[in-house]
């Protein structure tokens, strides 16, 4: 079982993976069977997932991580998320809910201000 600031550190790296824009870091720290949810939308798998991120390339976004919450195996992060839509930048805030097995994420759950989708 992972501590408290093993959890941090893999959210962070999750983070440093997405915000540098590499996918296959992103994916390496994910399980094989991840389920991630975003609005309405559930992905499943590594291959559902690294499509939803390099379809989501274009919007360049950006995360900044707030704050975080551990409990045990679980972290629930506060963050901004900046992106460009339409050609106009965006900023909104965030909840993310991650799982964790095996210090690999297994469970991703995300919350968008004002509405779960983009």
């Amino acid at each position: 079982m992972a501590d408290r600031g093993d959890v941090i550190e893999l959210v962070e790296a999750h983070v440093g993976a997405f915000n540098a824009g590499e996918v296959g870091r992103v994916l390496a720290g994910l399980a094989t069977d991840v389920v991630w949810q975003t609005g309405s939308d559930e992905f499943v798998g590594l291959d559902d997932v690294e499509r939803l991120l390099r379809g989501a390339a274009g919007l360049f976004p950006a995360l900044e991580i707030k704050r975080v919450l551990v409990d045990g195996q679980r972290a629930a992060v506060e963050m901004i998320e900046r992106y460009l839509h339409e050609g106009q930048a965006r900023e909104v805030a965030i909840a993310v809910f991650f799982s964790f097995e095996g210090g690999l994420i297994s469970r991703v759950k995300v919350f968008r201000e004002g509405s779960a989708d983009p």
